[in-house]
């Protein structure tokens, strides 16, 4: 297909952000009055089922994408008006990229509860092997509940990793390690954890937290621990592990007498340039606000604990599986080289030299 550069882009209502809940069938045929020219529907190999009485409908060209690589959407005939992708985020960031390319309308059906490149304004996408950083256009977005049930569990999960983010901030503000930002929206989307969600608050609130992540809301070191796994993502084990760091760290975490982090094989273990050592100055006075207010860091995390215990009640509800511990560390030992965030100060008082 040619890129079109002189066709209009649609703009959909609100531009980025929000959503609307319908099913799979009621979004095609919505998309398919609204669109001049062939459809082409983009699924995963999981979601075809979903789309598949697309196939028999007229004016529409289906592909399943195998992998993340956008190119074979490019060999989609000239005459394509629209295009509707259904599946997780690599499927939706190679619609969004190919849409955004040859300036077409786009809708989505994400699979992902988190809600994780749907609302992006640009992002990097495999291309013909090679990663490509692109701006994304806004695209059209509907969640069919029967797509989105199977990542529930993560998709609340992954709210928890935001509320952590959101401690993580706030901790970096009281150590005196950043200025203060606004969080108000965060705390918005993030008061669905006060009770039990249901699944449209799972998946509004994970939609509003990307959207506030967008405008400059902390990610989070949650997200980059939850990327390091064997397994791509896994934002359960991630919060889990990452709220009994914090936890006992700030209860009763001191400094390790004459024990100096090695920076440069944790860096080369890591993949990552070496971090830069605290000065002795700099060092005292982290430890000292630390002892001045660690009871106030205390009772920040405490709220967070009673969210993790109600989660795995509902995520044994949701999944019907318990959470087992992992023994494996050592993607949380790298974390604070590969996030930069408040784990470093762990590893700066020699607590993470562990495996």
């Amino acid at each position: 297909m040619r890129l079109a550069p002189t066709v209009p882009m649609t703009k959909p209502e609100g531009g980025y952000g929000g959503g609307t809940f319908s099913s799979a069938r009621e979004a095609y045929f919505s998309f398919r009055k609204r669109t001049a020219g062939e459809l082409l529907v983009v699924t995963d190999g999981e979601r075809f089922p979903f789309l598949s009485f697309a196939t028999q409908c007229g004016k529409t060209i289906s592909m399943v994408l195998d992998g993340a690589d956008a190119l074979p959407l490019f060999s989609a005939p000239d005459g394509v008006g629209g295009v509707l992708a259904a599946g997780d985020r690599a499927t939706v960031l190679a619609a969004r990229a190919f849409s955004t390319l040859n300036r077409l309308p786009c809708t989505l059906l994400p699979s992902d509860g988190s809600m994780d490149g749907v609302y992006d304004r640009a992002s990097e996408v495999p291309i013909g092997g090679e990663l490509v950083s692109l701006p994304l256009a806004h695209a059209e977005v509907f969640w069919d509940k029967a797509i989105l049930s199977s990542s529930l569990p993560t998709a609340y999960a992954r709210l928890l990793l935001s509320r952590l983010a959101v401690f993580e901030q706030r901790a970096k503000e009281v150590l005196g390690l950043s200025k203060p930002i606004d969080l108000d929206p965060l705390f918005s989307a993030l008061s669905v954890l006060e009770g039990e969600p249901s699944a449209e608050e799972i998946i509004e609130a994970n939609a509003e937290v990307r959207l506030a992540e967008i405008k400059g809301a902390p990610r989070g070191e949650g997200v980059v621990l939850s990327a390091s796994y064997p397994k791509k993502s896994d934002p359960i084990r991630a919060f889990c592990e990452l709220f009994a760091l914090y936890s006992a760290f700030f209860k009763r975490g001191k400094p390790r007498k004459f024990l100096v982090p090695d920076y440069a094989t944790r860096a080369k273990r890591a993949g990552t340039a070496p971090s830069v050592p605290p000065d002795g100055e700099a060092f005292a006075r982290l430890c000292i606000a630390l002892e001045k207010r660690r009871v106030d860091l205390v009772r920040m995390l405490d709220p967070i604990g009673r969210e993790k215990e109600r989660w795995l009640f509902f995520e044994g509800k949701l999944s019907g599986r318990r959470f087992l511990s992992q023994r494996d560390l050592s993607a949380l030992s790298l974390l604070p080289e590969r996030s930069g965030g408040l784990s470093c100060i762990i590893r700066d008082f020699g607590l993470m030299e562990w495996s």
